[in-house]
């Protein structure tokens, strides 16, 4: 099934990361999660890993997103599993972004790979 959400586009967040309900929505059993301490602008938190990602689309690009939950209220999409995939440019002056895939032949491997040495 699909689901239409807002995520916030976050440099500051190393991967993707999702609100604790959103696991249930999404048919995920936290306990079939792994559990471990992560830190966030807020603090230490605890968080729990979905070791298949979450499947997205965004801006028509299929991608596999690292399936991090936590007690954040918003979807935060990151560096190591969105920012490999897209370029995303601030004009701040008109108060506008621009988002751009790259024409990248990353393998989905690389990519989760580098979410996982993180």
């Amino acid at each position: 099934s699909q689901v239409n959400v807002i995520a916030l586009i976050d440099s500051g967040a190393d991967c993707a990361c999702f609100p604790l309900v959103w696991a249930d929505l999404l048919g995920i059993d936290l306990s079939a999660c792994v559990a471990r301490k992560g830190s966030t602008a807020g603090g230490a938190t605890e968080q729990w890993w979905w070791q298949s990602g979450i499947d997205a689309e965004v801006a028509g690009v299929n991608l596999n997103l690292t399936g991090v939950f936590s007690s954040t209220q918003v979807a935060l999409l990151g560096r190591q599993d969105f920012f490999r995939v897209f370029e995303v440019s601030f004009n701040e002056r008109d108060a506008t972004f621009v988002l751009s895939s790259f024409d990248s032949d990353l393998e989905e491997s690389e990519i989760k790979s580098a979410v996982a040495e993180a």
